[in-house]
């Protein structure tokens, strides 16, 4: 097993760094400063500028207009993604340049933000756990105990709850408002999943991954969101994935919880810009990390080396999500940022999708993994 597991780590190393130069180029391609200073050196700089810019190509015979005309559309597709970005930026925060509300408190752990963590004990929430402490206050909530290494850190609290059962959520929400206050900052983290089809998974174990992955945000969600209002400060962050875009084989009620979640986010953000009483004050991201490396891809980690992700360090996103809630800001992570083009799936015919996925392959080729 190690030997296997080092021989795909191998793999995915090496298809890392043939791929960086094309990462690289696809980015530069569709960045408008680029194109822009290319545009301008070839039609507006002084005459000694475009020759030196020109001489790479000269007895090429390859007019200039061949260069030009590529380069004013994607310098057009650069601008609008930029704009795009802005737009997409503004609206997540309610439309506001500045954020409303009650301003930030982070930086210390006994005076700062109370953040309450779901599914702290493993994987991202650990790892957030650890980012966040000393930053501020740490409720972590979990039904497996706390690792003696979060224990020690300052500031750090858990309680154990089992999340599925709403009762016992009440219980264990009113035990640390009366013992910390009201949580500003919501991370809904705690997941479960299995690598299984749908026919090998029981009823009880699809139930029990939607309790988990779905159900629980809305019964923490409850809990929580009133006193965030009140205080017109707040934050919920909803740990979605890839697979909030994208429904694979093997994973399919993963996916489903996922991408529920993610218009749990979606919905909630819009009732509160319509809805409720200082709804401007409660920042609201999903995040939608790839593959990365945690407990819960052990189980899945063969399907999904076969649908082509890499597997990536758990601390790439959980770095990312502690910086961005530190920040006090509304958004959506794609994680890594590359990977932003998935969210635009759902938009794409099924041919398509299937070729990029690689499905028709496997299904011309006869490469299907028989149950």
């Amino acid at each position: 097993m190690t030997h296997q597991h080092s021989s795909v780590s191998a793999a995915g190393l090496l298809k890392k760094v043939i791929a960086l130069p094309f990462s690289v180029a696809g980015y530069l391609a569709f960045e408008p400063v680029t194109t822009g200073l290319l545009l301008y050196g070839l039609t507006k700089a002084p005459s000694q500028i475009r020759d030196q810019l020109l001489r790479p190509l000269q007895g090429s015979g390859l007019p200039l207009d061949r260069l030009v005309t590529p380069l004013k559309y994607l310098f057009a597709i650069g601008i609008a993604r930029r704009i795009h970005h802005v737009l997409d930026r503004l609206a997540l925060n309610y439309w506001h340049i500045k954020r409303h509300g009650e301003p930030w408190r982070f930086g210390d752990e006994k005076l700062s933000e109370l953040i309450l963590i779901t599914g702290g004990c493993s994987g991202f929430g650990a790892l957030m756990t650890k980012g966040f402490a000393g930053k501020a206050r740490v409720v972590v909530v979990d039904v497996s105990e706390l690792p003696e290494d979060l224990a020690k850190l300052p500031g750090v609290y858990y309680y154990k709850c089992n999340i599925t059962d709403a009762s016992e959520v009440a219980s264990v929400a009113a035990t640390i408002r009366q013992n910390h206050g009201n949580p500003s900052v919501l991370i809904n983290n705690a997941g479960l999943g299995i690598g299984a089809t749908v026919l090998e998974s029981s009823v009880q174990r699809v139930e029990k991954i939607f309790a988990t992955n779905l159900v629980s945000h809305f019964v923490l969600i409850k809990e929580f969101l009133p006193a965030m209002l009140e205080a017109r400060k707040g934050h919920i962050v909803t740990m979605g994935s890839i697979a909030s875009f994208l429904s694979m084989p093997g994973i399919v009620h993963y996916c489903c919880t996922k991408t529920a979640v993610n218009y749990l986010n979606d919905g909630l953000r819009s009732e509160l810009l319509t809805r409720y009483r200082n709804g401007h004050t409660i920042c609201m991201t999903s995040v939608h990390p790839t593959f990365h490396d945690t407990p819960m891809i052990k189980s899945f980690r063969s399907g999904s080396n076969r649908s082509g992700f890499a597997i990536y360090p758990a601390e790439g996103t959980t770095n990312r999500v502690v910086e961005h809630v530190l920040q006090g800001k509304s958004g959506k992570l794609y994680i890594p940022e590359s990977y932003y083009w998935v969210s635009f799936l759902k938009m794409l015919p099924t041919w398509f999708t299937d070729v990029l996925t690689g499905h028709l392959k496997q299904s011309l080729t006869g490469e299907r993994r028989d149950s």
